[in-house]
């Protein structure tokens, strides 16, 4: 089972509470995946957007790993993880607390 965004958000407040550092980790299903880049990224937006106001970036690593590549032997090229970096990158600087 999942933890929902909301979840993730409060447990992530709690580390930053507690004077600790945090890898973040987000990223995508297979199905999202196939739709392409855009869908990607709304993906990404919806996992970032509870947590834009606590994005530290010395307390706060967001490490993306597509969700669909865990264990299954199945890898992103390295221009398709490039471009959902940039993406994420994009946003973070657009909706971050310095955004």
């Amino acid at each position: 089972a999942y933890d929902m965004n909301e979840t993730l958000a409060t447990k992530l407040k709690y580390i930053l509470d507690a004077g600790l550092t945090c890898v973040y980790c987000i990223g995508e299903p297979k199905e999202i995946r196939e739709k392409g880049i855009e869908a990607v990224l709304a993906e990404m937006e919806v996992q970032l957007k509870p947590i834009y106001a606590l994005l530290d970036p010395a307390k706060v690593v967001i490490a993306y790993e597509p969700v669909w590549a865990i264990g299954t032997g199945l890898t992103a090229t390295p221009e398709a993880a490039q471009e959902t970096h940039k993406g994420i990158r994009d946003m973070i600087k657009e909706k971050g607390p310095e955004g």
